[in-house]
């Protein structure tokens, strides 16, 4: 979270949300294993064995394990879901998640298609010219930075209710981020 406000700090959102994104996938991971016991952990294992048997090839291993993948985005499909069945406070919380920081992050920021070079191109008249930051203004970084203060205080939150322990401080400030408004400039 250091090197994320650090990121901010310096102007350079772009890089903020690579970070972001790793860290959301982190909390999906580790929220599946925890909700969805044995199973999800079998599925996940799973995962991890087609992502494998690529780079074992490549370093002359073979591995017998085929793997099936598991998208991001069933992932946090499927979080909702065990959160919803728990009864858990935000249970949309994954899929919102995945829209609004993840969907976002990969088009913009992490894949090398054209989101993310568009704005560092400027051409005037004849002149090509790459810029360093993008001219026009994020206006959903405060948006996305939310969302993963979101994604720290719900680990804990799910931590906390699973574990049996009192998680009341923790879901009033889940409720406090869970309601910023993204068209908001104001730091209420």
């Amino acid at each position: 979270m250091q090197a994320i406000v650090l990121l901010l700090k310096s102007d350079i959102e772009d890089v903020f949300g690579v970070l972001s994104r790793a860290l959301f996938e982190s909390w999906l991971v580790g929220v599946y294993a925890v909700l969805g016991g044995a199973d999800a952990i079998a599925r996940l294992v799973d995962h991890q064995d087609h992502h494998l048997k690529p780079i074992l090839r490549v370093l002359g291993q073979e591995s017998e394990d085929e793997g099936q993948r598991l998208s991001v985005y069933e992932l946090a499909k499927l979080v909702s879901g065990l959160m919803r069945e728990r009864g858990m406070p935000k249970p949309d919380f994954a899929e919102r998640a995945y829209d609004v920081l993840y969907r976002w992050e990969s088009y913009r920021n992490t894949h090398g298609g054209l989101g993310s070079i568009e704005g560092h191109i400027d051409r005037t008249g004849d002149k090509v010219r790459v810029r360093r930051k993008r001219p026009e203004e994020d206006v959903a970084v405060r948006h996305r930075f939310f969302v993963t203060i979101a994604i720290f205080i719900s680990g804990a939150q799910i931590a906390a209710i699973e574990t049996g322990l009192s998680h009341d401080p923790l879901d009033a400030l889940a409720d406090r981020v869970y309601s910023f408004d993204p068209t908001s400039r104001s730091s209420s």
